[in-house]
């Protein structure tokens, strides 16, 4: 008997951990992290045509070493005209521009510039910073001599809505053997213009 005693003893003191495991609350699983979704800006393709209307004014320098400087400003108006294929990050593109230009004081009358350009840009959805590099045809007006020079400069285009772009752009002009073979003109020009895409 007392053998039968003390196995029953030993198998509940074996057991005892079990049961009491068994008694035990489960420890709560910690819930999973909810990240939210944000849904990713819509991307913007610039590919493709743009023609619209194009404002801006100018500060130019004529020199003719060494005796002469002249100093004057003018307010430009015209239309241009852009092609532009977007390869992603990068976008490449042409620019047409025709301006009328007025000078101050009607020093110069009949001016008007034709501008031909390359744009290399960088793609920020919306919004695109660019370079041009290009050159120009300046017809003096009054002055009767047609110039011929070399424009460069940055821009950045805005996509307003689907169709409208907007943009501003600043470009420096340089002519050398302007009027007379010392001559030298430079201009540094502001714009704005307002575009629409096809």
């Amino acid at each position: 008997m007392k053998r039968f005693a003390w196995a029953a003893a030993a198998a509940m003191t074996a057991t005892a951990p079990a049961f009491a495991g068994g008694l035990a609350e489960p420890e709560p699983t910690p819930a999973a992290e909810i990240v939210p979704v944000v849904p990713a800006p819509p991307a913007t393709d610039w590919t493709g045509f743009q023609a619209g209307v194009v404002l801006g004014i100018a500060s130019t320098t004529t020199t003719f070493s060494p005796l002469i400087s002249l100093d004057l400003d003018s307010n430009r108006y015209g239309v241009i005209a852009r092609y532009l294929h977007d390869m992603g990050d990068f976008v490449l593109g042409g620019q047409l521009m025709y301006e009328q230009i007025e000078v101050e004081n009607d020093v110069v009358t009949g001016m008007n510039r034709l501008g031909a350009s390359v744009l290399v840009g960088y793609d920020m959805g919306r919004l695109l910073p660019y370079a041009h590099l290009g050159v120009t045809r300046l017809d003096t007006g009054s002055l009767g001599t047609i110039e011929n020079g070399v424009s460069y400069g940055v821009g950045a285009m805005f996509e307003a809505t689907d169709s409208l772009i907007l943009s501003i752009e600043y470009s420096r002009t340089e002519y050398d053997d302007y009027l007379i073979p010392i001559g030298e003109l430079s201009a540094d020009s502001l714009r704005i213009a307002a575009t629409f895409r096809f």
